[in-house]
């Protein structure tokens, strides 16, 4: 008999451990911000065909396309110009800044308001 109640105490002893630890680890579940993310790694494979972007105009012609448009137009901003010549927003911005800047080019720089426009030198 004492054998038989030390096997039951036994057995609840190992089913309330089990018990303890299955809450423990469904609790852990829904706790997403207690478990640290693991760390991953990016794998880089090189493409079979490596594309240069090249623009067809050189710094001269998208100048002389920025004074044929300005001849045309008032005013000339860093947004239409970067779509006229396919440049990036603030090479484009750079680049009329360099333009602006050099008194042998017959563009400058003025403000209208907030926003910076470029026109031609009178």
């Amino acid at each position: 008999m004492k054998t038989m109640n030390f096997m039951k105490k036994g057995i609840f002893v190992m089913a309330l451990a089990i018990a303890c630890c299955a809450t423990a680890s469904a609790h852990r579940k829904h706790r997403p911000h207690a478990i640290p993310p693991r760390p991953t790694a990016a794998i880089v494979i090189r493409p079979a065909v490596t594309v240069h972007v090249q623009h067809r105009l050189t710094r001269k012609g998208r100048l002389d396309m920025a004074i044929s448009y300005l001849k045309q137009n008032k005013y000339l901003n860093a947004k239409k110009y970067a779509r006229m010549t396919g440049l990036p927003r603030q090479k484009a911005k750079a680049e009329l800044e360099a333009f602006a800047h050099d008194p042998r080019k017959p563009i400058i720089q003025v403000w209208k308001g907030k926003n910076k426009v470029y026109t031609l030198r009178r």
